[in-house]
């Protein structure tokens, strides 16, 4: 079995949520994972997280060694562009990994190893695509895979600008990876990420979607629950993932106990109902248009900033 790393930096509080993630983290107990913060974690850990405290100027300081330049790293989101050069940034942490990874905190681990090429792992150099889930070879070719010639993308022109030119997913990496023809695996099937501009849950993958349909951590799995033909069927993710949505405060003494959870458009739930039926599957996966409501307002915010910024240059 490969060792394997995955690393998520964030910079700030920490989601409420944070215990929950560290509970599939631990679910995973043959996958090593890094947390990079920038203030003490007061949580409990599970023996494969480890934690390691760093200021952005830190990392930024850090970048630029590695990267021979003085890199721009003004605020935390900035880091997601840095992902692909993770390999040779954090070498020393990610010593004797045979594939390193970079992951999110808007997300809910399942049974990571199971989605993963199970007889042919070392003949990719790349292993997913998104910037919540990819896995790089840790080697000279994978750890190098951002610097590789492409016409029009270059990784130097991401790190020496403040904007974020998502070079982590399809706009940069992705690119650079196709072009030079480097063996790289990818099942989108096997990603839960639901939608975030839709008021109930729904996966980005419409073919996997039903009308009645839940989402739920069970023992350890990541599973959408859903009605079909008036049978209750159920489909197992690699993880979940959830972006741009606010749920509020878990309790965390509700949730110490257990090993499943519902994870609903209004926060997450402890406990799995005794039966499931489309009735139980809709309570689960109630629309919060309050949601969608607080996502227009932070888009006109932003669109207001984004005018703002023009008009002073002018």
């Amino acid at each position: 079995m490969p060792i394997i790393t995955l690393l998520a930096l964030y910079m700030g509080d920490l989601p409420n949520w944070i215990t929950l993630w560290l509970k599939t983290c631990g679910n995973n107990p043959d996958i090593r994972f890094i947390l990079i913060v920038d203030k003490p974690v007061e949580a409990n850990l599970p023996p494969n997280v480890r934690v390691m405290v760093a200021t952005l100027l830190e990392l930024k300081e850090r970048f630029s060694d590695v990267l021979g330049m003085n890199v721009v790293l003004d605020i935390g989101y900035k880091l997601c562009d840095y992902r692909p050069t993770f390999g040779l940034t954090f070498k020393e942490e990610l010593d004797g990994s045979d594939f390193w990874g970079h992951v999110d905190l808007d997300q809910l681990f399942g049974h990571i190893i199971s989605f993963l090429p199970q007889h042919d792992i070392y003949k990719y150099d790349r292993i997913f695509h998104r910037g919540h889930f990819t896995l790089y070879r840790n080697n000279e070719i994978g750890n190098n895979l951002f610097s590789m010639p492409h016409p029009t993308v270059h990784a130097k022109d991401t790190f020496l600008t403040s904007k974020n030119t998502w070079f982590d997913e399809t706009a940069g990496i992705y690119q650079i990876v196709c072009h030079n023809n480097v063996p790289q695996y990818e099942n989108n099937h096997v990603v839960g990420d639901l939608v975030p501009r839709i008021p109930r849950f729904a996966l980005g993958d419409k073919s996997l979607n039903r009308r009645h349909q839940a989402f739920v951590i069970e023992d350890g799995r990541a599973i959408q629950v859903y009605e079909e033909n008036g049978t209750i069927q159920r489909r197992e993710f690699m993880y979940f993932h959830f972006q741009k949505r606010k749920f509020p405060d878990i309790l965390e003494a509700e949730f110490e106990p257990v090993s499943s959870w519902r994870i609903t458009p209004y926060g997450f739930l402890p406990g799995l109902p005794l039966e499931w039926t489309g009735k139980t599957l809709d309570e689960n996966n109630k629309p919060n248009y309050a949601h969608i409501y607080q996502l227009i307002l932070s888009a006109g915010r932003k669109r207001l900033h984004f005018i703002g910024s023009n008009l002073r240059k002018c």
